[in-house]
């Protein structure tokens, strides 16, 4: 069993074959966080405390307790769930004001318990596995005067460097408390010598890449718009100062949530480092009444000291296999084309069914048909909240049985969280769009957004959509989110538990998820916001596809599929060819190949010889599906960083083949480049077709390919796939 208690030393070990991480029972029965890192076998206890000059001494049950040898002084020492008000003057991982006003604790050690296997957060997404997968430590702490007792949960990995952290908390007085804050996990390091990685953005441009040394004070990233937003993304990596893509040690968390969050980076006057992850306590205040829980969403820490490259691996294997739903890890997922570009909302049954016709002849296997299908939608301005065909514009039964005819499925485009107020439901329900009290409401896109807090409204949102789905054979929804959240009331939340609300508003969007996987199992969600503005762990629970930015440009893809590929699945990104004219079909085409791929546009426009290429773009998709979904991603070179060149490969698990893409983004002044190939088995032989070459695996990561770009102007791109020669 991977998680080992040393008695004598009161040291808690949790390890596998690559990482270990400590924590010390202090003499106080503090919790102090000793080691996080490379798999330890032996380790010297006096060494990885970390002492201070103390100053201070404090009084334990009436008496004064003087410093001994693993006396801590909170304010500098490694802690693994620091509080408020005793001594750390950094920023904590919990803050409870009690009854009495006072927002003082002191968690102590209770107990521990450690069993196999790995539960399910209620409400909440999370990892899963077996108890071959995971092995759990719960850690039992509680605060003598409020009586508040803390449940610190620890899941580590047979397989993988990665621990996941939660944080639920038990109100065991007879009083309301209020949890001001609870971060679900909360990392100490020793130094400062690290370099901060994040992602951040804007519509149209999310996940940009972006990294600096940690300096003294505070940095942090955030989202206050009641999702994760285009702007920031619940991740980071803390890396060391000469850590790339092939090596370096790298410390990264993940947070499986898609609300409001908050990462947040502090060093301390002797140079270390505290890492916080967990709901932003600026938009959060919970009521906890007498015997109420409180669950944290999880964390995954994640530890390599093989680099970037490694991380982003670690991930899409992680995700792929235990957050992303088992109906869909290994089943293919159908090519789609999708009507937004190509109709926005100008379609009716005829012209469907015409579209459908051409998309068979290319070979697409999914039609979704996207906003403007509903209530009486033409326009942006009404109808959200309607989920009911309009049938004067669509005749869906003969749209889906003429699907049926060429073995074809069907998709549909739902906003479930939104309303129009022009829209029946509106009319009739008022009541369930926020808005303040006494205030004139926001609007964004003609819309406000649904009070995802009342059982009321989610159950009526669930109704919509399950009619929807017992009535047609829908076998895909695209779930989107277009604006966010603003004058966040909700009368039936009242004064005392208004602070819940935007985390009760994303508890509500979950549930309703978590329904439809529930009930309708076949069904392949596929969550949009925006473009990406919601592109999280947590959603990607409920669905194995997010849109990931409503840029289509190939060229404009390019950072922001790197960005979105740094710690999410490859298969996991919704990426197509549209007809946007300022790149060519094939670099769209090669640029879609790293995601999900997919087409948007009205194939009735199409010339016969874009026609011919996109049939053959198909016939690769399919070739290269396996490589491309379920293949190791290995970054060769950065857009972010080379504005004149970007590329990456796949490469399979047992090395047997692999699938190198090249995009010139802009024209550079040199016409010839070498690039090493990575991933491959040195002593392997691969044959390219379209190069007519058999190369070796250790040449081609040593010395490279050689590719002469004469002729090549900005927006070009080539793929080449290799097979290994038996």
């Amino acid at each position: 069993m991977p998680i080992k208690f040393n008695s004598k030393d009161n040291v808690l070990h949790l390890y596998n074959k690559t990482i270990s991480y400590l924590i010390f029972i202090s003499n106080d029965k503090g919790l102090i966080h000793l080691y996080f890192g490379p798999n330890l076998k032996k380790y010297d206890l006096d060494t990885l405390v970390y002492h201070t000059i103390h100053y201070n001494s404090k009084y334990v049950d009436g008496q004064e307790k003087f410093n001994s040898l693993f006396d801590l002084n909170d304010e500098t020492s490694m802690m693994e769930f620091p509080d408020f008000g005793t001594g750390d003057y950094r920023s904590v991982a919990v803050k409870i004001k009690n009854s009495y006003g006072d927002c003082t604790t002191d968690f102590q050690y209770k107990k521990h318990k450690i069993t196999k296997g790995k539960g399910k957060l209620e409400g909440l997404p999370s990892l899963y596995g077996t108890e071959n997968d995971f092995t759990t430590l719960q850690i039992f702490l509680q605060d003598k005067v409020s009586k508040v007792e803390a449940v610190l949960e620890y899941n580590i990995m047979e397989n993988y460097p990665i621990i996941t952290r939660n944080v639920k908390l038990v109100n065991k007085s007879s009083n309301d408390i209020v949890l001001k804050y609870l971060y679900s996990a909360c990392l100490d390091f020793p130094t400062m010598d690290y370099n901060f990685y994040y992602l951040t953005g804007q519509y149209c441009k999310e996940r940009t890449i972006r990294h600096n040394k940690v300096q003294p004070g505070i940095q942090m990233i955030s989202s206050l718009e009641g999702k994760s937003s285009h702007h920031t993304t619940p991740f980071c990596a803390l890396t060391s100062l000469d850590a790339c893509e092939d090596y370096g040690d790298v410390y990264s968390i993940n947070f499986i949530y898609s609300g409001n969050f908050e990462i947040r980076v502090e060093t301390s006057p002797c140079d270390s480092t505290r890492l916080l992850v967990g709901i932003n306590p600026e938009t959060f205040e919970y009521c906890l009444t007498p015997y109420e829980s409180f669950q944290s969403p999880e964390a995954v820490l994640l530890y390599t000291n093989k680099g970037l490259g490694e991380m982003t691996r670690i991930y899409h294997k992680v995700f792929n296999n235990h957050l992303i739903s088992k109906r869909w890890q290994t089943t293919k997922r159908p090519l789609l084309l999708n009507s937004w570009e190509g109709c926005i909302f100008d379609f009716d049954t005829e012209k469907l069914l015409k579209i459908i016709d051409e998309s068979h002849e290319l070979g697409i296997e999914m039609l979704v048909l996207d906003d403007g299908w509903f209530g009486k939608r033409n326009s942006d301005t009404s109808s959200l909240g309607d989920w009911y065909v309009n049938k004067d514009k669509v005749d869906l039964h003969k749209v889906i049985n003429h699907l049926h005819k060429y073995n074809m499925k069907f998709g549909l485009w739902f906003e479930p969280e939104m309303i129009c107020p022009d829209s029946d439901l509106y009319r009739k329900h008022p009541n369930y769009a926020i808005k303040s009290n006494n205030r004139y409401p926001t609007l964004m896109r003609h819309q406000m957004v649904l009070n995802m807090t009342s059982k009321e409204v989610c159950d009526n949102v669930y109704q919509q959509i399950s009619k929807m789905l017992d009535e047609y054979e829908i076998d895909y929804i695209k779930w989107d989110h277009n604006r966010s959240i603003t004058e966040a009331y909700s009368k039936e939340l009242g004064y005392k538990h208004m602070g819940e609300f935007y985390h009760r508003f994303i508890l509500g969007t979950y549930s309703i998820l978590e329904k439809i996987n529930t009930n309708y199992p076949n069904v392949l969600i596929e969550s949009c916001c925006g473009g990406g503005g919601r592109y999280d762990a947590g959603m990607l629970y409920y669905g194995p596809q997010v849109w990931t930015s409503d840029e289509t440009d190939a060229i404009a893809r390019l950072t922001i599929q790197e960005g979105t590929s740094f710690c999410f699945p490859c298969s996991s990104m919704g990426s197509h060819v549209t007809a946007n004219p300022r790149t060519n079909y094939n670099t769209k085409a090669k640029v879609a190949m790293m995601g999900t791929f997919g087409y948007e546009l009205n194939p009735l426009t199409l010339s016969q010889d874009i026609k011919e290429m996109i049939k053959q773009q198909i016939k690769e998709y399919h070739q290269y599906y396996n490589l491309t979904h379920f293949g190791n991603l290995y970054r060769l070179i950065s857009p972010s960083v080379n504005p004149y060149k970007a590329s990456w490969m796949f490469v399979s698990d047992n090395k047997d083949e692999a699938l190198f893409t090249y995009v010139v983004p802009l024209r550079g002044p040199q016409s010839l480049s070498y690039i090493k190939l990575k991933g491959l088995d040195e002593n392997k032989d691969y044959y390219c077709p379209q190069l007519d070459k058999t190369f070796n695996g250790k040449f081609l990561m040593t010395y490279g390919l050689r590719l002469t770009f004469a002729w090549v102007d900005t927006g070009q791109a080539i793929s080449y796939y290799f097979k290994e020669v038996k």
